[in-house]
């Protein structure tokens, strides 16, 4: 049900437990940073309880702990999500503290550089670390300049561009009556969730103009690249493979996500059991695909020793083909569709579970009612449609792999299986660009 002022609201009781759980999405994820100020959403929202409607950061944790409430904020990818769970007879208070921050923090000076430092420590100790540094250089190396190529924590040089005024203009610009979606469930009456809203969000008015939808967040796809980061320190490797793949709201989606499953998905995925099981070559390796409003990337990932770096490549890529190239067993397919759908149905049963993927649903795109659709979607997944799916985006030549480790132990290795490697350095790299800042 919507309010006046464009606000959605989604209310479902889950529960007879005395216990809710709210959720509000407003647009603006890490995708609306601009490049050269990479980071400001993530901070906006993790700095939004230091300080908002006259009250610092003591106060709102003080008034939130005495009712018994907890509240969190994230800045996902394609939109920020504002969480909080309190007893049923206390989420009006609890959410006068939530819509408070959302609506008025104002990030004061010393909350802010004690955050930045924080965030620059916690990016010098990443930058050290093979399995960090792959997944950050990772995305400028798929997504290139377009959006999501950007780093939702920051480089270190964006992390010093940033001002609190940066905080508060985002906060102005994204977290918008017309962008803003509400979630609430647990042991609260639909009626009295919309009243909730209502009394918390109703009344909100913005003189701001609506916020901007980032467009082709995705770009387009990047040529395949094999490239590795050479950290001479480093203790082992780290391997990254990725491959364009659907947006959460594509109707190849499902279908991908139960062939990923065969791929990678846990422990008794093929890529485990290759990788752990019968080589011994890592404590594990997994494949995920994760939902995004624009083209996501269906990305493999383990670490091992340097010098298996090129055995856990060759690995990877054989497991794109033979899975891009086969018909899957219907029993198989049927065991994956059970472990896809236990895990969903066990987060759809507690509040927050619930609450978390019908924001997620909203924030690409779908319906609320979607989330009850989901074990359906999954049933209506054939073997055929599971194998057609992986054959259209999963290859070895779609692959575009990142290796971060001591180069010198797997580099001749490496180059007999993709001849074209680019080498760089880790202490040249430059984060925020698709080429890492090394030219040509």
């Amino acid at each position: 049900r919507g309010k006046g002022n464009g606000i959605e609201v989604v209310a479902a009781q889950t529960g007879d437990v005395p216990f809710g759980t709210m959720t509000v999405l407003v647009p603006g994820g890490a995708k609306s940073d601009a490049r050269a100020k990479a980071g400001v959403a993530n901070m906006a929202a993790a700095l939004a309880d230091k300080g908002a409607g006259g009250m610092g950061a003591q106060e709102i944790a003080a008034r939130l702990e005495s009712l018994g409430a907890s509240v969190g904020a994230t800045a996902g990818t394609d939109g920020t999500f504002f969480s909080l769970t309190a007893p049923a007879a206390n989420m009006q208070e609890a959410g006068e503290v939530l819509a408070a921050m959302i609506r008025s923090a104002d990030y004061p000076a010393e909350e802010f550089e004690r955050e930045r430092k924080r965030a620059i420590d916690g990016l010098q100790v990443d930058l050290k670390d093979p399995g960090a540094l792959a997944r950050m250089a990772a995305l400028p190396v798929f997504y290139g300049d377009a959006a999501y190529g950007s780093q939702p924590g920051g480089t270190q040089a964006s992390l010093a561009a940033i001002t609190r005024e940066d905080l508060l203009e985002h906060r102005q610009a994204y977290w918008h009556p017309a962008g803003t979606k509400i979630i609430v469930s647990g042991g609260v009456s639909a009626d009295d969730a919309v009243a909730l809203a209502d009394s918390l969000f109703g009344d909100w008015t913005s003189d701001a103009p609506v916020p901007p939808m980032v467009e082709d967040a995705a770009g387009e796809p990047s040529p395949v690249r094999t490239v590795v980061i050479d950290l001479p320190e480093a203790g082992q490797a780290a391997v990254y493979a990725g491959m364009r793949a659907p947006s959460r709201s594509s109707e190849d989606y499902v279908a991908l996500e139960l062939a990923n499953s065969v791929l990678g998905g846990g422990s008794s995925g093929r890529l485990f059991e290759e990788v752990r099981t019968k080589r011994s070559i890592s404590y594990g390796a997994y494949s995920g695909l994760p939902a995004r409003a624009d083209d996501a990337y269906l990305i493999a990932s383990a670490q091992t020793q340097n010098a298996t770096a090129d055995e856990v490549v060759q690995v990877f890529l054989d497991e794109f083909d033979r899975l891009g190239s086969e018909t899957f067993a219907e029993e198989l397919i049927d065991k994956r569709r059970l472990f896809l759908s236990g895990g969903y149905g066990r987060s759809l049963e507690t509040s927050s579970g619930f609450n978390n993927i019908v924001a997620e649903l909203l924030m690409y795109g779908l319906e609320p009612g979607e989330a009850a659709n989901y074990a359906a979607d999954l049933q209506g997944v054939t073997p055929e449609a599971a194998s057609a799916a992986a054959a259209k985006y999963v290859s070895a030549d779609k692959a575009t792999i990142v290796v971060v480790g001591n180069a010198a132990e797997f580099i001749d290795d490496l180059r007999a299986i993709r001849p074209d490697v680019e080498v760089i350095p880790a202490s040249e790299l430059d984060l925020s660009r698709g080429d890492l800042g090394v030219s040509e």
